[in-house]
């Protein structure tokens, strides 16, 4: 690993302790930018009532494990802030973007910071006909659902079991064709299932977490990893210790990627510039610095929390961490996605080396699904994958068709051929 020894759950969980008070502070320095009623150039303010929003569950999550305390600043600042006329004026007018006010309303309530004003909001939107009558993503249903529980609501605005049943925590993603917004809409549907508590049936609706769950969860987070999009991968871990899959190993290869990018000693970076953020080029370099990064804060201190108050449990559920066995099991998922076959089949072949490590980390169903993939990708006529518009570029260059095949064709086969695919097969079976 890098600079930092996560062998033992001691130390692990000293280094948990001190990333969740760097980021408290680091929230508590950015004050300034989470706030909703500050408007300047309008996409700043749509990130700052974005971040607010968000901040909520932070707030939500911090209170539910008091022993890592809590960024001050911020909770003194946004209950003032959501108790103001100006915040309930903005609510009641954007009732298109509701979810945005309405949950640190929810939050508010929760937490016994509600007023008669903001309750009234809060009930007359949840249960308008308006609301009723959105067409939603389910995940986006069940944002509504876990606010109305949180905040106490009587009556749901719709039926909990019929939501449920149309996510994919029903319909499990396909961890290589999965893309980022059906991996957060996982995601979301596990926090909002559990309430953010581990093994807790938040929503009454006594969902199961088992291998099945544990491998959706598992390889979308090795991918992730491989991609060094922190942000989603740390989400996921959060999920995993959520359903009480987390395994020792998961949590000491997160804390290696963040150990080794943080930023200042401090700042756990986000996956990069998030749509928009070119529209900010007159706003001042911390502001544009906080909005790359913000998120991936919020969610770090959140799985941070999570992580020190079960490291026993987590630290139980072995074995420790074979980083390359990890790794390149990830990056063969990610490479699939990108359909990068040539890159694909060359970490599948240095993966024949690592299957002993690939055993104890009880991850040959990463190699199942891969394999199947790229048999998927075998043509009757020997050629492997499905190229025809590369092909066709080509040939605007000036080669002919069938050279155009061979550009492709003869380097992607000759890895092929060097792949032991009888040893992966014995390991699949």
């Amino acid at each position: 690993m890098n600079n930092q020894n996560f062998a033992e759950s001691s130390t692990t969980l000293k280094y948990l302790e001190k990333r969740i008070d760097k980021i408290d502070n680091w929230v508590d320095r950015n004050l300034s930018c989470f706030q909703p009623l500050v408007a300047d150039c309008p996409k700043g303010t749509d990130y700052r009532r974005k971040a607010f929003g968000e901040a909520g569950l932070y707030i939500y999550v911090a209170a539910q494990y008091e022993a890592f305390g809590s960024p001050t600043a911020l909770v003194e600042s946004y209950w003032h802030t959501i108790s103001s006329n100006e915040y309930l004026d903005l609510a009641r007018r954007n009732l298109a973007t509701y979810g945005l006010y309405a949950f640190p309303v929810a939050v508010a309530k929760s937490l016994g910071k509600s007023t008669e004003k903001l309750d009234a909001y809060f009930e007359d939107t949840y249960l308008s006909t308006h609301l009723r009558s959105i067409e939603l993503p389910p995940f986006r249903l069940m944002d509504n659902l876990f606010f109305a529980k949180i905040y106490g609501l009587s009556e749901m605005p719709y039926s909990l079991k019929e939501v449920n049943r149309l996510t994919n925590m029903n319909r499990l993603p396909d961890p290589i064709q999965c893309d980022e917004a059906q991996a957060y809409a996982l995601t979301h549907n596990i926090f909002y299932l559990t309430g953010m508590k581990v093994n807790q049936d938040f929503l009454g609706l006594e969902p199961t977490y088992g291998h099945l769950q544990l491998q959706a969860l598992e390889a979308l987070f090795v991918r992730y990893m491989a991609n060094n999009n922190l942000d989603l991968a740390l989400e996921l871990l959060m999920c995993l210790i959520l359903t009480g899959l987390c395994k020792r190993w998961h949590l000491q290869y997160a804390l290696d990627l963040v150990d080794k990018n943080l930023i200042g000693h401090t700042i756990v970076p986000g996956p990069g510039e998030p749509e928009g953020f070119e529209k900010l080029s007159e706003t001042s370099d911390e502001f544009q610095t906080w909005v790359k990064h913000y998120h991936t804060m919020l969610v770090a201190g959140m799985t941070f929390r999570l992580a020190a108050t079960h490291i026993d449990t987590i630290w139980a559920r072995g074995p420790s961490l074979s980083y390359f066995a990890a790794y390149a099991s990830g990056q063969l998922v990610r490479l699939l996605n990108d359909y990068n076959l040539p890159l694909a089949l060359t970490v599948l072949k240095t993966l024949e080396e690592q299957i002993p490590d690939i055993q104890r980390l009880d991850i040959e169903y990463i190699l199942t699904f891969s394999l199947r993939f790229i048999e998927q990708q075998c043509q009757a006529d020997g050629k492997v994958g499905f190229y025809y518009d590369q092909y066709h570029a080509l040939t605007t260059t000036g080669k002919t068709w069938d050279e155009a095949v061979n550009t492709i064709q003869v380097p992607l086969l000759n890895i092929h051929r060097q792949i032991n695919w009888q040893q992966f097969d014995a390991l699949a079976s």
